[in-house]
């Protein structure tokens, strides 16, 4: 009897180890779909969800969405850059720069896709390019659904961030950064 409470009790604690320890944040559905919001308001700016969970291997559609009053950027990587003001400016470390040729984005109307400040793919909106190295998705006010596509490489595991530096990187500052974390499969 002994043995089966100290049983009993050794494989609740595992349990309860193993619930607390797990990787939190949303999560792509069966079909490979996760859908991210970009929002802002008086009380600041952010992404709905803040923290991905992707698994190496896996194929993935990103659903990016502008529901703000502003426009907004959609990167992710890794060791925060800051420019001559001192101000958020985009990331080292791109995530999508070794797959950049192998990503499937589809902009919404209005919106683009770029890489190192050049326009690859989308309308160009005509105003002053990027100067953030990196590939990223510039999504207007009204914009729509951008869907960006891509199998996750497993050289990316580990943990990320997607932010968002518009306004000379007011946004970051306002709350418009996440986590994204991969995991192995």
């Amino acid at each position: 009897m002994k043995r089966y409470m100290l049983f009993s009790a050794i494989t609740g604690f595992a349990l309860i180890l193993a619930a607390c320890g797990g990787t939190q944040g949303a999560t792509p559905d069966a079909s490979g779909t996760l859908t991210i919001v970009q929002e802002d308001s008086e009380q600041g700016m952010n992404f709905a969800p803040d923290t991905i969970v992707l698994t190496a291997g896996q194929k993935v559609r990103l659903v990016i969405e502008n529901n703000g009053a502003k426009d907004h950027e959609f990167m992710i990587g890794r060791n925060l850059m800051y420019n001559d003001a001192g101000a958020p400016d985009g990331f080292e470390e791109d995530f999508f720069m070794a797959m950049a040729d192998q990503i499937n984005a589809q902009p919404a109307m209005g919106a683009m896709v770029m890489m190192n400040g050049e326009v690859m793919g989308g309308m160009d909106m005509g105003e002053e390019m990027s100067d953030h190295m990196g590939w990223m998705l510039v999504s207007p006010t009204g914009s729509g659904q951008s869907v960006i596509e891509f199998t996750v490489p497993e050289d990316v595991v580990g943990e990320w961030e997607m932010g968002c530096f518009e306004d000379d990187g007011t946004h970051y500052d306002d709350g418009m950064h996440g986590k994204v974390i991969v995991v192995a499969p």
